[in-house]
């Protein structure tokens, strides 16, 4: 659900219809947290990110966005740059990965999703 939910949620956006593409992105955050699907996860974090900006969630979009840059998957790839995070102000600087810090780079991601899930940010 997750994968899919991605893309439904980018377009819903797209389209100007934040509520429901919160809603299902939140729903697709909760799922892939519950199974610890990381691949899921990371396809969700740009457009979760969009939607954090959108609600002028600075600090929680300055710091989704900074673990996600630190991701190779969402930092190298060009649909991610040009079309998500060319919508965001560009970050100052992103701690660089090496293979040594990788593991806890994703674990500081996950815990940054359960926390953003716990506290209800993009469900008020």
């Amino acid at each position: 659900m997750a994968w899919t939910a991605a893309g439904w949620g980018q377009a819903l956006y797209g389209l100007g219809n934040v509520a429901q593409a919160q809603k299902i992105v939140v729903d697709a955050l909760w799922t892939a947290v519950e199974l610890q699907a990381f691949i899921p996860l990371l396809f969700l974090i740009p457009i979760t990110t969009l939607l954090l900006d959108y609600h002028k969630e600075d600090a929680w979009r300055l710091k989704l966005h900074t673990l996600a840059c630190r991701e190779p998957f969402l930092s190298e790839a060009p649909f991610f740059r040009d079309q998500i995070w060319s919508q965001l102000p560009p970050l100052e600087e992103v701690p660089p990965i090496t293979h040594e810090n990788q593991a806890e780079a994703r674990r500081a991601l996950w815990t940054a999703v359960s926390q953003l899930l716990a506290e209800d940010i993009l469900t008020q």
